[in-house]
């Protein structure tokens, strides 16, 4: 979930009447709904924000709070602040990285200073599996000997991202890891992409993963409603819709027409 996503969201429940106008700050959110809050709280008609800001960016807010699958009663104004400081930090660090490459000096402290604060706001990173206990999300048995041994397996929801450079040995390690779990797992489904994707090998395109991700905040939104209190979870769920959200939002604008049937063959509010 990044900043231009939450201010999306708050936006859009803003327009929608789900969010008083006194609890939103329109300096936080991402342009151009920064103006389009600032507008409804000066009073502005719908019909004169749409003229002034355009139809686009409101569309778009109110298809994003129609797709939260669950997730309306989210922290969203908390979630909004998180990511505006971790944008802050970002751009902040930034202007610092350009002296060192310079050579410049800097100050350190002030570098450390911005990073404990965004760290300590945001609170959101990825955690290494290894580092994962199986707690509130039990971890289960792969198939995979050297998963198995090492981790105790991989947790039953969640996300898990295998990263490595190109050409080595991804697609063969998944494909492997698939294979080992349908063995082990024979009353479970592998392959997803066979049946919604464009063809055997659509494993890659925004159609493939918008398939695979539905597929995981269904399983995960499950898991959260019982585990309310499963706080990395819910974490990792945002993540997912937001990650969802901007597939979409690419698909609709590359082939709308794919993009319509595929949101109504998955069941996708717009």
């Amino acid at each position: 979930m990044n900043w231009q996503d939450a201010s999306e969201i708050v936006c859009g429940k803003l327009w929608c009447g789900q969010l008083a106008i006194n609890a939103v700050r329109h300096d936080l959110l991402f342009p151009p709904y920064d103006e389009i809050v600032k507008r409804i709280a000066k009073g502005d008609s719908k019909e004169d924000i749409i003229l002034s800001v355009g139809i686009n960016p409101i569309q778009s807010s109110i298809d994003a709070v129609e797709s939260l699958n669950g997730l309306g009663n989210a922290d969203w104004l908390g979630i909004l602040e998180q990511t505006a400081i971790a944008h802050d930090a970002g751009m902040r660090l930034e202007k610092f990285g350009k002296k060192l490459q310079k050579g410049d000096e800097v100050d350190w402290g002030t570098i450390n200073f911005i990073a404990d604060k965004a760290q300590n706001g945001t609170g959101g990173k990825f955690v290494p599996l290894s580092e994962i206990e199986g707690l509130e999300v039990p971890f289960k048995k792969t198939g995979f000997v050297a998963i198995d041994e090492h981790l105790g397996g991989l947790p039953e929801v969640g996300q898990v991202i295998v990263a490595a450079a190109p050409g080595s040995g991804k697609t063969t390690f998944m494909a492997d890891l698939a294979s080992c779990w349908a063995i082990e797992h024979p009353q479970e489904k592998v392959a997803i992409f066979k049946e919604f994707g464009k063809n055997e090998k659509d494993t890659g395109s925004a159609h493939g993963q918008i398939v695979m991700l539905t597929r995981r905040i269904t399983e995960l939104s499950q898991h959260c409603k019982l585990n309310p209190k499963d706080h990395h979870s819910r974490l990792g769920l945002l993540k997912m819709v937001g990650q969802r959200r901007r597939l979409l939002r690419y698909l609709q604008n590359e082939d709308i027409n794919e993009y319509r049937k595929l949101i109504e063959k998955l069941g996708i509010r717009r």
